[in-house]
C-alpha cells in the first residue's frame, strides 16, 4: 500500500485510482474473477506503469498468503475495536473495492470516564 501521508495529498480521484489497482490485486491473489471493468484498469495502468512494484507480486507462495490473511484479520480486529467506541460510525462504498469510514466520538461525557471505560474494557479482555 502507498504511505497514507502521501496518498491523501493526492486529489481524490487519483487516491481513489490507485486504491482501485490496490483492490482489483487483492482480487487478484484471493483467486477472484475480474470484472470487465476492472480487468480494463487493471491492463491501462499496467500498460502505463509496467514496472511498478505492484505489478511485480501477482502471486504469493502459500506462506505469503498465510500470512497476508493473518495481518488482514489483525487489522479488521483493531478496527472493529477502534469504531466499537465510537458513538456513531458511517461507511460509505466508494465504488471500485474502496470504503470511506467515518466515526463521530461524543464528548459531552467528561473525557475521564470515556478513558476509564476503555481501560476496564482493555482489562476485561486481557483476563484469562
Amino acid at each position: 500500500m502507498p504511505d497514507p501521508v502521501w496518498l491523501v495529498k493526492l486529489p481524490e480521484h487519483d487516491q481513489e485510482q490507485i486504491m482501485q489497482v490496490f483492490a482489483i490485486r487483492q482480487k487478484i491473489w484471493n483467486g477472484l474473477s475480474l470484472s470487465e471493468g476492472d480487468q480494463q484498469v487493471w491492463d491501462e495502468t499496467r500498460q502505463q506503469l509496467p514496472n511498478w512494484a505492484l505489478f511485480q507480486r501477482l502471486e504469493l507462495s502459500p506462506e505469503e498468503d498465510r500470512e497476508r490473511q493473518e495481518i488482514e484479520q489483525s487489522c479488521a480486529k483493531e478496527i472493529e475495536e477502534f469504531f466499537g467506541r465510537a458513538d456513531r460510525v458511517t461507511i460509505t462504498e466508494r465504488g471500485h473495492g474502496v470504503q470511506s469510514i467515518s466515526a463521530t466520538f461524543f464528548l459531552k461525557r467528561p473525557w475521564w470516564r470515556r478513558l476509564l471505560r476503555a481501560l476496564r474494557l482493555d482489562r476485561v479482555k486481557s483476563r484469562p
